[in-house]
């Protein structure tokens, strides 16, 4: 839906990728910070079976807070 609110304007998609790529950066880095692991850890025997499934969650949770983000963008844009 944003990038339809910016066809046409080469400059915003170009900046708005390169938010995306930095926000994807800041995700993993996150998510690391969630679940730290040293050298050759395995992280479900550091984190248990439940690793797998909270790994997911905090990503999702992660990707619906930028959708949330970029929803806000939207609807800004729309307002102009």
């Amino acid at each position: 839906m944003l990038l339809a609110l910016l066809e046409g304007d080469a400059p915003a998609i170009e900046a708005l990728n390169r938010a995306q790529a930095a926000w994807t950066r800041f995700r993993d880095a996150d998510i690391e910070a969630h679940f730290p692991l040293g050298g050759n850890e395995n992280p479900m025997r550091l984190y248990g079976s439940m690793y797998p499934m909270n790994y997911a969650y905090v990503r999702a949770s992660l990707a619906r807070d930028r959708e949330a983000q970029l929803q806000v963008r939207i609807n800004a844009m729309r307002s102009y």
